[in-house]
């Protein structure tokens, strides 16, 4: 599930924000911003919003913050605790 759920949230960025990679050369690390993705609150709510289309959860938008925004890998480690 752990794949499979990566493949799904990176998929959904790089379609959403039409980033031109594929989902195994997304670097987890490597910022959002260096990618090309402005995030500011909109964007986020939008992105959030998809998320939780996507993944069939619920996300509490109070406890994203900058650093879970930061990156995949933050923002994976926070969407995997909402399971």
């Amino acid at each position: 599930m752990n794949e499979e759920l990566k493949l799904k949230i990176k998929e959904l960025i790089i379609n959403k924000y039409k980033l031109n990679i594929k989902a195994d050369d997304f670097d987890e690390e490597k910022p959002f911003f260096e990618y090309g993705v402005g995030l500011d609150s909109v964007a986020t709510l939008e992105l959030i919003l998809e998320i939780e289309k996507k993944l069939k959860i619920n996300i509490d938008e109070a406890e994203i913050d900058n650093e879970v925004l930061f990156n995949f890998h933050n923002l994976y480690g926070f969407l995997k605790e909402q399971f």
